[in-house]
């Protein structure tokens, strides 16, 4: 039996086509119950490798700087992880590159690393696996966060469900089910997502504010039809892959404003923004800034 391929993704070349939701609707999620089911699966995603098969993060050979901080983070969250080998768009052969395919240099590299992940993910005989890149933050409860959406997804799995195996969805060591190919739970992407089926709303009392997210991710909520702060989302995009897209996103990048912020577009060398100091769109609960303020106080 062929091996299904699961990825999720925070970025950069998992596209979603874009459409209209204006005629969707959503169905909005009470809290799952049931203590069976919490010893069976919530424990999975407090796990080292947050429930998935394993953790993989891309980051070029020379980034040393994010590789520190990666495993400096994940290390402090008790998550495992390991590095894959980010690629040069203009160290791949001409002969290998999709046809009719226009990218530059630095996004065709983005396209080839996240591909061998998902090589690595089969080679590695994993059902899933969490693809990051290496300026990823997250929120100090990822967990906690994790554990809620495997809660709404194992609870509801009809709204979501498109031709999925009830009882591989129902493995214990599946707690995001097995219904879906890529599972977005951080992106880079904004708009309407095309083909999109009904999806859940639900309470998670950890997202972030509205009016500290960027005006894009804003207009994301609105197409997910989250008008109060306090609720998440999970849609279903399907074309060619059948996908679920958390928003807002439980996955964020992590910037400095300065040139290192970027290994796909050339910001030029400014000394007075150099990389000094650090942001996310989670603020005071971002998993580096909490993590650099507590190796201050430690060394203060």
């Amino acid at each position: 039996m062929a091996r299904k391929v699961i990825v999720a993704l925070i970025c950069a070349t998992s596209i979603l086509l874009l459409g209209s939701l204006s005629s969707r609707t959503y169905h909005r999620s009470g809290t799952a119950k049931g203590v069976g089911w919490a010893r069976d699966f919530s424990k999975q995603t407090y796990n080292a490798t947050l429930g998935f098969g394993e953790i993989m993060y891309i980051s070029m050979d020379h980034r040393t700087d994010r590789q520190d901080a990666m495993i400096l983070v994940s290390n402090f969250m008790n998550i495992s992880m390991q590095r894959v080998s980010g690629v040069k768009g203009d160290s791949i052969h001409p002969v290998v590159i999709p046809e009719e395919t226009k990218l530059t240099d630095g996004i065709l590299g983005c396209w080839r690393s996240h591909v061998d992940c998902w090589r690595k993910t089969i080679e590695d005989g994993v059902d899933t696996a969490l693809v990051l890149e290496d300026d990823a933050d997250w929120d100090v409860s990822l967990k906690d966060q994790l554990n809620l959406l495997s809660r709404e997804i194992k609870s509801n799995e009809s709204p979501l469900r498109q031709g999925g195996s009830s009882s591989q969805s129902a493995r214990p060591d599946a707690p995001y089910g097995l219904d879906w190919d890529i599972l977005h739970i951080g992106h880079c992407l904004h708009g309407n997502p095309d083909n999109v089926v009904p999806g859940i709303i639900y309470k998670d009392p950890s997202t972030v504010p509205r009016t500290q997210l960027e005006e894009d991710t804003q207009k994301d909520l609105l197409v997910h039809k989250i008008q109060e702060d306090g609720y998440r989302s999970i849609a279903r995009a399907y074309r060619k892959l059948e996908s679920l897209r958390v928003a807002p996103p439980l996955i964020a990048m992590w910037r400095t404003g300065g040139p290192q912020d970027s290994d796909t577009s050339d910001h030029g060398h400014n000394g007075s923004n150099f990389n000094h100091q650090g942001w996310s769109k989670f603020g005071e609960r971002s998993a580096h800034k909490t993590l650099g303020e507590w190796l201050s106080a430690s060394n203060s």
